[in-house]
């Protein structure tokens, strides 16, 4: 998501012509150049932590834009665009972790108690995706569980 998220800023920046940059450019330059930077570092705490602040981000970019410049417009069209992207996302994450855990709860209906019991470390995350309300949780869970695809 982070990746997709530094793509569509980033092309917003390089949509604005190079001499009408100002300073709601360069904050939106500053959060591609932060991204990059946790992309190759950063823990998935922190790439979600800056997906997150993207909204904080935007609502200072706009609060910095001249109304009726060149910068202003295209980065105004792009930000409606950015929200819809994002609503899609969570809504995307949602329908995974939902078949994820249809999937999970069928699965260990299914599995015998030594089974379980030799498995219990591939059940515990599938119990912890199971419970997980927070969308940050989601990616390095779902990770977590597929290590274990190899095995079977």
């Amino acid at each position: 998501m982070l990746t997709v998220i530094i793509t569509f800023v980033e092309q917003i920046v390089d949509s604005v012509p190079a001499e009408e940059r100002g300073s709601a450019s360069a904050a939106l330059q500053a959060y591609v150049n932060r991204g990059r930077e946790l992309r190759q570092r950063g823990s998935a705490q922190e790439k979600f932590a800056h997906v997150q602040s993207l909204q904080e981000v935007l609502t200072t970019v706009q609060g910095q834009l001249i109304p009726s410049s060149t910068e202003a417009n295209v980065i105004g069209m792009s930000m409606l665009g950015l929200l819809g992207v994002a609503s899609e996302f969570a809504e995307e994450d949602e329908k995974v972790h939902k078949k994820f855990v249809e999937g999970a709860t069928q699965m260990k209906a299914k599995l015998t108690p030594a089974t379980m019991a030799r498995e219990n470390e591939l059940i515990d995350v599938m119990d912890k995706l199971i419970n997980s309300t927070k969308f940050e949780e989601h990616e390095p869970l779902i990770q977590r569980f597929l290590i274990f695809r190899n095995r079977y």
